[in-house]
């Protein structure tokens, strides 16, 4: 017995070091689905195809938090449903359109789609945020509206005054149900509380919290918009947020670019007096620029990689703000002086000027004009390899991340096939480079576009196989002359 347990040892462990593949989210099919989704109080659902790629780059982020979430509680389910095999009458039932697509379900009722970064990370955050009971507070006198506000201070909140036939209550309904995790929601019907907000008719009211009050904005704002969901929202969002917002992991969709934000040693709990002494001096100049800037803050602890990824700092110091930018164009800044009240205020004004230079993260442009039959691009010279290429051919524009790299060696093997012909093939590694423009987007570890001749600017998203004898077909097919290459020619596969 003692050497069978010796013999199964080192074999368990071996297990262990290759990785097997974590299965913790559940499954649900046609039969399960209704069932299991209704005993759940925050249930994420993957709808995927095993074939699609996207999803096969998903399932391992979304298997590793379906694991983490798993001790939660409350109960956080992520369940995963096949749409071409037990799943698909479900899936059709949901009119499931693409793959992967992530719905949020509480108690089996739908809320909304997922439309996040698909990391392990903001999933989890993500999750934890909508696993909040969901409550929207009744205040029957002035009494109980006065000491709430009193005690949940550190919270920005919403404050309905809702007569009996109201116009404002259905919107305020809609707002809660998307805004809950992020904000406190109230209401009352109370004529002492009408009084003493001086309250004519019905109102909606935003009180901001504690921690974001400034001598710059009010401390209290009433909606005066139209009584529609939409508008309401976009203000509580802003007036949540204020001249200077808090920007975390789990808000930072909020902010859309133009912005400018300062990153430093941010925290309230632990560091307040010195988080307000560099807030204040961003609000100094955030209240110049309204409605022409966003200005947030983030921690640069929590932000460390975005700040490595994206703009390239390594060194970050934590004596004073980082600062960077991006314009309407989304396009990349930064801050190089150090940061002072003047210096921000000339780089926000040069920003919105369009006065300063982009920061593009590139590798150094290649010596050589070709790699194996493919032209290598780079951060800086992205942009206008693709214009001068697609003056006189088709294009394949291969975008991949280092780690998907092997999947380009079947366009070398095309562009060899391709080499007489008025079609090239751009590849660029998008971890290590910039994409410039606004025309490509990234939906995959290896993301392929087809740019017809004289068309830079509406490339197409290929979603066909990627071996060779198919890239081929589809350039036979598909190109702007005709080829002198017979696609159908025996090729290396």
């Amino acid at each position: 017995m003692i050497i069978f347990l010796f013999l199964l040892l080192p074999t368990y462990h071996f297990r262990i070091i290759l990785g097997e593949d974590i299965q913790s989210a559940v499954i649900y099919t046609d039969e399960t689905f209704h069932e299991k989704i209704s005993e759940s109080p925050t249930t994420l659902v993957m709808f995927y195809a095993p074939w699609c790629g996207h999803c096969k780059q998903l399932k391992p982020q979304y298997e590793k938090a379906a694991q983490e979430l798993s001790t939660h509680d409350p109960a956080i389910v992520l369940a995963k449903v096949d749409c071409t095999s037990d799943g698909e009458i479900i899936c059709k039932e949901l009119s499931i359109g693409g793959f992967p697509t992530l719905k949020l379900y509480k108690f089996g009722t739908f809320i909304e789609d997922y439309d996040g970064r698909r990391n392990v990370e903001d999933l989890v955050l993500y999750m934890k945020s909508k696993s909040v009971e969901r409550k929207i507070h009744l205040f029957e006198d002035v009494k109980n509206l006065d000491d709430f506000l009193n005690k949940y201070n550190e919270s920005g909140y919403v404050i309905g005054f809702f007569e009996k036939e109201s116009l404002l209550e259905p919107i305020f309904l809609n707002a809660s149900e998307e805004l809950w995790s992020k904000i406190l929601f109230g209401y009352t019907t109370s004529q002492e509380a009408f009084n003493k907000y001086k309250i004519n008719n019905e109102a909606i009211l935003f009180i901001r919290s504690k921690r974001a009050r400034n001598k710059f904005e009010q401390d209290r704002i009433f909606y005066e918009g139209n009584p529609n969901y939409v508008d309401l929202k976009d203000f509580i969002i802003k007036n949540n947020h204020g001249l200077v917002g808090h920007r975390v992991k789990i808000n930072r969709d909020d902010f859309k670019p133009p912005y400018v934000i300062s990153y430093f040693d941010l925290d309230y709990k632990d560091n307040a007096q010195f988080t307000k002494y560099w807030r204040n001096r961003i609000l100094k100049v955030a209240k110049n620029f309204t409605d022409k800037l966003t200005f947030a803050m983030s921690s640069i602890i929590d932000f460390k990689s975005e700040l490595k990824q994206y703009y390239g700092l390594k060194k970050l110091s934590t004596t004073k703000p980082i600062v960077i930018g991006r314009d309407k164009l989304n396009r990349k800044y930064i801050m190089e002086n150090e940061f002072s009240i003047t210096n921000l205020e000339i780089f926000a004004n040069n920003l919105i000027n369009d006065d300063l230079t982009p920061y593009v993260k590139s590798e150094p442009v290649p010596s050589t004009r070709y790699d194996n039959y493919v032209l290598p691009a780079v951060g800086t010279n992205f942009q206008k390899l693709i214009s001068e290429t697609t003056k006189d051919n088709d294009v394949f524009v291969v975008l991949y991340k280092s780690k998907c790299s092997e999947g380009v060696n079947a366009f070398h093997k095309v562009g060899l096939k391709l080499e007489n012909e008025q079609v090239e093939i751009i590849k660029m590694d998008y971890d290590k480079n910039d994409i410039t423009g606004d025309v490509f987007e990234v939906v995959g570890c290896l993301t392929v576009y087809w740019v017809p001749k004289g068309d830079e600017n509406n490339p197409i998203l290929y979603e066909g196989g990627r071996r060779v004898k198919e890239l081929l077909d589809f350039v036979a097919e598909n190109a702007s002359e005709k080829l002198k290459t017979d696609p159908t020619a025996k090729v290396e596969l």
